[in-house]
Order: C-alpha cells, then sequence, then structure tokens
C-alpha cells in the first residue's frame, strides 16, 4: 500500500521501514519523521512512499494536516526523494491523491531543503503550479524561510571546526570558558530534565517576552526531546549556578538541529550563548553530524545581531539558499487569507487543476 494505513495489523512493521528510509536517505528531514506528528498532536499524520523495482522504499511524503472548518492546511517538509527529479515527485503526489481528498485541504505546502534552482522552479510552474521562490521579497510568505545558516562539519574534528570560526570569534569561546562559564547537555532520560526542561522554557520566555512574543507551551518543548531519541536540552550558567542561555537540539539523520533557544540579559559580556553554540557544535560532531543548521535568517540582514551571530558560527560559505514552497492551492480565498496582508490581495493564484 502506498498510503499506510496506521491502523491495520502491519502498520508498526510498515512504520518502522518507512522511519528507517527517512533517518537515512540524504533527503531525509526530521519534519518528515514519524516522530514529528508526536510534537504536532493536533495534527493529523498521512505517510505516503513509492517503492522501486527491487521492492525498497525510494521515495516518501510525510503530510501533515490541520482542519479548519470544512477545509485543512497540509503542510510538508518533503518530499523525501530528488526533488529535481519532477517525474518520480509527481508519481509520489498521484500516490498521495487519496489522502489529500480525504483532507479536502484549501492548501497543501511542500518545502523541499533542495538548494535553490530557477530552472527547476519554471518546470513545476509549467505543470500549473504556484511555486514561491527567489522573486519573493520577504521571508513572510514562507512557512520555514528560504534562507538558512549551517555550520558544515563533514567529517571535522572539533580542532578543525574551532580553526575555522575567526580569530575573533574564537577569543569569545575561550573568554566564555575563562569567565567560569559552564554548558550541561540534558536528555529526557536524565535525573535532572525537568529543571533543565523549565529552564530553559523560561529562558526561551524571556527572550520572547523582550520582543513581544509568545512563547510555546513547556509540553510542547518536552514533546520534542521526548520524541527524537537525538533530542536533549543545553543550558549554560555562570559560576554560581544562574541559567544565562541555553538551546534545545535534535540531532536526526545527519543533521543537527537548533531548534529553538533563548537567554537572559546578564553577563552578555561573558558571552554564554556564544558557548551553548559551541558545546550544540561539539555535540553534534561527536554524535556523527554532517552538518549544524541555526535556521532560517533574512537575506545578508547586516544590520540584525542575529543574522550577524549566525554569521559568525557558520561562516560566509554557510548561508544556503532553498528553492522554496511548491504550493497546491485548492481553494483561492482560504488561501489569500492565509497569505501575508501586504501580498494578500495582488498577489497572482494558480489553482491546481486535474487533481
Amino acid at each position: 500500500m502506498p498510503i499506510i494505513n496506521t491502523d491495520a495489523p502491519n502498520a508498526a512493521a510498515e512504520l518502522e521501514e518507512y522511519e528507517n528510509f527517512i533517518a537515512t536517505s540524504p533527503h531525509g528531514h526530521m519534519l518528515q519523521s514519524i516522530h514529528w506528528q508526536k510534537v504536532k498532536n493536533n495534527w493529523h499524520a498521512d505517510y505516503v512512499y513509492l517503492r522501486d523495482e527491487t521492492g525498497k522504499i525510494c521515495a516518501a511524503l510525510t503530510l501533515l494536516s490541520v482542519a479548519n472548518d470544512e477545509y485543512s492546511l497540509m503542510y510538508s517538509r518533503g518530499p523525501v526523494c530528488d526533488f529535481s527529479d519532477v517525474d518520480l515527485v509527481m508519481r509520489l503526489l498521484e500516490e498521495a491523491k487519496p489522502a489529500i481528498k480525504a483532507r479536502n485541504p484549501y492548501l497543501l505546502r511542500l518545502e523541499p531543503e533542495h538548494p535553490f534552482d530557477q530552472e527547476l522552479v519554471e518546470k513545476y510552474r509549467a505543470l500549473g503550479f504556484q511555486f514561491r521562490s527567489s522573486e519573493e521579497d520577504d521571508y513572510k510568505p514562507f512557512s520555514n524561510g528560504v534562507y538558512t545558516m549551517i555550520r558544515w562539519i563533514n567529517g571535522k574534528t572539533e580542532d578543525e571546526v574551532f580553526a575555522d570560526f575567526s580569530s575573533r570569534f574564537r577569543g569569545k569561546i575561550r573568554k566564555s570558558y575563562k569567565s567560569g562559564i559552564s554548558s550541561k547537555i540534558y536528555s529526557a532520560n536524565d535525573a535532572d530534565y525537568q529543571w533543565a526542561l523549565e529552564t530553559f522554557h523560561q529562558l526561551v520566555k524571556t527572550s520572547l517576552d523582550r520582543k513581544g512574543a509568545i512563547t510555546r507551551p513547556i509540553e510542547y518543548f518536552d514533546r520534542m526531546v521526548r520524541a527524537f531519541p537525538g533530542g536533549k536540552i543545553i543550558i549554560t550558567s555562570d559560576e554560581e549556578g544562574t541559567p544565562l542561555s541555553g538551546c534545545l537540539l535534535v540531532n536526526y539523520n545527519n543533521k543537527s538541529h537548533y531548534v529553538y533557544a533563548g537567554s537572559t540579559t546578564e553577563k552578555r559580556n561573558l558571552y554564554p550563548a556564544t558557548q551553548t553554540n559551541w558545546e550544540a557544535i561539539k555535540d553534534a560532531i561527536a554524535d556523527g553530524m554532517t552538518h549544524y543548521d541555526m535556521g532560517s535568517v533574512k537575506m545578508h540582514n547586516e544590520g540584525c545581531p542575529l543574522f550577524k551571530f549566525k554569521r559568525d558560527l557558520c561562516g560566509k560559505e554557510g548561508m544556503v539558499q532553498w528553492i522554496g514552497a511548491l504550493d497546491l492551492v485548492f481553494e483561492e480565498s482560504r488561501y489569500r487569507a492565509f497569505l501575508p496582508e501586504d501580498i494578500r490581495e495582488t498577489d497572482k493564484v494558480t489553482l491546481v487543476k486535474d487533481f
């Protein structure tokens, strides 16, 4: 069966095979894992796949959907296959049709982590799809930004990665340790995990309060750490044990995901957040990850301290541009309401035909 029936007697074995494919594919992503639905537990998950001539899974698509009246929003950080193989992607979408129709979406958005390729964008547009890509001036039309900062590891040792930093940034890392600041990594099975979870949640809340934003509930972070075997929290504290900085990591497939972070404004001159990230990178190296993903950034936003911080950690070669969002639009009015206000009325919308 191309769509896994999670209620079937053999579902456990089928899901295990599916997850093994996601977790080892060069195109795999934590948001395509079956574990992600444990985090987004108010969304429904459909798992679609194709097999090659040898009987092995060769392509997969995890679709998450959340209902909104009679329509739903569907999203995928996939597909898990070579996105430049248009025929394979179209076969996968064809297999997914029953699941898509059953959810009655106004939008199915695919955001694969595939490098930007204008020729490929035009191929999908020629098939009648809406494709948001490099012509977008803002990150807001995307669910995940098209620009990401990555520290490439690719088998390097700690010393080799450390040497890649600028001398100024290496000095900041050294100063953080000389000042007495220290970090500790916590997993869900640790005796003091609950303290780390509560401390991290407060650090995130403190950071978002400064921006006037609202943090996610603590249960969300807890689900994320517990859902993935590679989930963990890092807390960085001063000599007195006062928490100053923290982050939530998920090591999955070959990538260490720096998913959430938070900090106080205390002792910033001692660079606690810098140490937090260096400890996270060391953890990624120890776990055999090939890269450390710091998440989305606005393109070359030199005036943004967060952009400059991520660039210091990832280097000038660390910014990657992804291809964008392939939007399968089924209902125009709800899709327009979904878009940011500044493009809601003027944007050209291409509806999916014959689907």
